[in-house]
């Protein structure tokens, strides 16, 4: 077996410490970062509408935040491949303009149209996988700072840290 492999034993003096499976909360921050910055963005009473435009918000402040460290190209890239892994919450395909102005507003066309109640789960759907793929992009410490300044630190669930056990 080459050497390096599972297979070997830890070298004399070291211990091998065993992977510890991500605490609950450390798993779904993001979810309670997105309803917060959701709720937060929200008029009442709620509407489709009114969920639409809280949804498009809330990408568009973290998309002005992260485009200054990723660019724009990058920014649609994550856009695109989150409407593509949420693609249950968006069985038609969007139409995205080419030269990337106005790229929300099928989002937003899209999200008003639907009832409320599926609107604001679809807003989450996309918004969660979003927050999902910077955190996998960027790590957890970097992407908890960015939704923090995009969000003005309203989200409390963006703000807490993992407390060491």
């Amino acid at each position: 077996m080459p050497k390096g492999t599972t297979a070997d034993p830890a070298p004399t003096g070291t211990s091998v410490v065993p992977l510890q499976p991500a605490s609950p909360v450390s798993e779904h921050w993001q979810r309670a970062a997105v309803q917060e910055a959701l709720a937060n963005s929200l008029e009442h009473p709620a509407d489709a509408k009114r969920v639409a435009t809280a949804a498009v918000n809330v990408l568009q402040a973290l998309f002005d935040e992260m485009e200054r460290l990723l660019g724009h190209g990058a920014m649609r890239a994550l856009f695109g491949r989150s409407l593509y892994l949420a693609r249950a919450s968006f069985p038609r395909p969007l139409a995205v303009p080419a030269d990337g102005q106005g790229f929300l507003d099928p989002l937003n066309a899209e999200l008003a149209r639907r009832a409320t109640q599926d609107a604001q789960d679809a807003a989450e759907a996309l918004l969660v996988t979003f927050t999902e793929l910077l955190t996998t992009f960027l790590g957890e410490p970097i992407a908890k700072r960015c939704l923090r300044s995009a969000w003005d630190g309203t989200a409390t669930a963006v703000a807490t840290r993992d407390k060491p056990k």
